[in-house]
């Protein structure tokens, strides 16, 4: 763990310290399903401001799902995004203008394509809608 996360685990700068000594520790969490139903929605990182690195957070994904893979189409074929951690995936030397992803989620056959590819202007550290709703 980072030491900023070392740092926040702990209630005060003498647990931090204390927590700091074990250099890693283990969590357990329980899996809590959102409620939300709202649309999935695209979070371009900051990190993409690099031209040649592309990295999203899928976000609103219903909570009984899990985005398994993302895809993006370049060159006139689907390219499978890197699962950075979580719910990030990266892609390496991104195509020029618009994107179109598609989603695998778990518990779903087929994949999930957003009827609004990301416009050709997309800016990192913006949001963008998906008009998809997962249920």
């Amino acid at each position: 763990m980072s030491r900023r996360a070392f740092k926040e685990l702990g209630r005060d700068q003498n647990a931090y310290e204390e927590l700091k000594k074990y250099a890693t520790v283990e969590i357990k969490y329980k899996r809590v399903s959102s409620t939300y139903t709202g649309t999935v929605l695209f979070y371009i990182k900051e990190t993409s401001s690099n031209p040649g690195y592309f990295a999203v957070v899928i976000l609103n994904v219903n909570g009984i799902n899990d985005v398994t893979a993302v895809e993006m189409w370049k060159s006139g074929e689907w390219k499978a995004l890197n699962r950075k951690y979580g719910a990030v995936f990266e892609f390496l030397n991104p195509p020029s203008g618009g994107i179109r992803l598609r989603l695998k989620v778990s518990g779903m056959s087929d994949w999930v394509n957003p009827k609004v590819p990301i416009p050709s202007n997309w800016q990192p550290g913006s949001t963008y809608i998906t008009e998809v709703g997962l249920k």
